[in-house]
């Protein structure tokens, strides 16, 4: 209840903005426009590009930085919000998690997931809805003690961390 307040308030513009269509052109335009380009060390750049995009269309969206925020590997990713359906939903947006399989043990501990439906469709797409335990699975990639990590919180309390 008090989430649905926030929001209303934080996204007082726009209040039924379809993301998943908006996510779903975006990353139809970045694989036009990037598709000869390697991926590999370039999570800023297209994060910086899509939290842009997403920011032009009004949706709620904020990078995370693994580095600044759990003091780990470093990758950044964009995570946003919006009501669909009449529902808050939370999206990961990682246009780059394709080089992790370049890595045995990231490919590893993916292959091992007992959802990798979730992280086929990351790699497929290139965004995914998340709740607040597939997050903490994805960022678990990164380093194996990441236990704790809540979207309505991270939006929310802009000056809550996560570091160890």
């Amino acid at each position: 209840m008090i989430n649905e307040f926030y929001y209303k308030i934080l996204n007082i513009r726009n209040s039924s903005i379809n993301i998943s269509q908006i996510l779903q052109k975006t990353m139809e335009e970045l694989n036009k426009e990037y598709s000869n380009i390697e991926k590999t060390q370039m999570c800023k750049v297209f994060a910086n590009n899509i939290s842009k995009i997403l920011s032009d269309n009004n949706i709620d969206n904020r990078i995370l930085n693994t580095k600044a925020e759990f003091g780990v590997y470093e990758h950044e990713v964009v995570l946003c919000r919006g009501k669909e359906d009449g529902k808050i939903k939370y999206f990961l947006i990682d246009y780059t998690f394709s080089q992790f399989f370049s890595s045995n043990k990231y490919f590893e501990i993916i292959n091992n997931s007992r959802r990798n439906d979730f992280f086929n469709k990351l790699l497929r797409n290139g965004y995914v809805e998340v709740n607040n335990d597939e997050i903490i699975r994805y960022l678990r990639i990164f380093d194996n003690s990441i236990f704790e990590f809540n979207l309505d919180d991270y939006f929310n309390d802009i000056d809550k961390k996560y570091k160890k």
